[in-house]
């Protein structure tokens, strides 16, 4: 037993003392009474560091008299925990190749990454026309992706050709002279006409005759 022999202090200096003592006399006390204490435990652990999924944990016995920790060991790492589930982080285009993970659910470490292919075009026969034919040239169209819209297929569209509507006359044929006819392209933006000729009808006999001279005639003799 510790016997404290007073002493003249001020007030300040006892203050401090008192408070050194306060804290000191149950750390002796205790260390005194754990290095007498018959430990008893109970068969429970408590765990100090809890063990993660790639590093170790701690738990300590402690005695239920006098907590004094009488055994420590240790946790193994839990490993990884995976539910077969993947996360897209770069989706697959037509051309390229995208990424997905697989992530631990416990503490959502990337514990696997795998290739999604490229998907490729997807082209449903239907074109776009980019440049329309005329009667005289050659017009374009395109096969697009319906996906990403790439050009991947450029068709050439065969010109059409004129397209003449019905004969009109622009000047009759006369007895003597000639006429001419007139066709004009019937599509859209075309001014292309073709003319032709009508011949002169000519002159036409008819069944009735008309005396220019008459006749002589004969005499008869003696």
């Amino acid at each position: 037993m510790i016997t404290w022999t007073p002493l003249k202090l001020n007030k300040t200096k006892s203050v401090i003392i008192a408070t050194i003592i306060n804290i000191i006399t149950p750390i002796y006390h205790g260390n005194l009474h754990a290095a007498n204490c018959p430990h008893t435990f109970s068969g429970q652990y408590t765990i100090t560091k809890a063990a993660t999924c790639t590093t170790n944990g701690t738990e300590v016995a402690k005695c239920t008299k006098c907590h004094t920790i009488i055994a420590t060991r240790t946790i193994p790492a839990e490993g990884h925990k995976f539910n077969g589930s993947y996360t897209i982080t770069k989706a697959a285009t037509c051309t390229t190749d995208g990424t997905e993970v697989a992530k631990c659910t416990r503490c959502h470490t990337i514990t696997a990454t795998r290739t999604i292919p490229a998907e490729g075009h997807k082209f449903n026969d239907s074109y776009t026309i980019t440049k329309a034919a005329t009667c005289t040239t050659n017009g374009t169209k395109v096969g697009k992706c319906t996906k990403c819209q790439a050009i991947l297929l450029v068709t050439q569209i065969p010109e059409l050709g004129h397209s003449y509507g019905s004969w009109k006359v622009t000047k009759e044929a006369t007895h003597t002279q000639a006429g001419t006819k007139k066709r004009t392209c019937t599509r859209s933006g075309c001014n292309s006409y073709e003319k032709e000729p009508i011949p002169a009808t000519g002159h036409k006999p008819t069944e009735s005759r008309t005396l220019t001279k008459e006749p002589k005639r004969c005499e008869k003799g003696p």
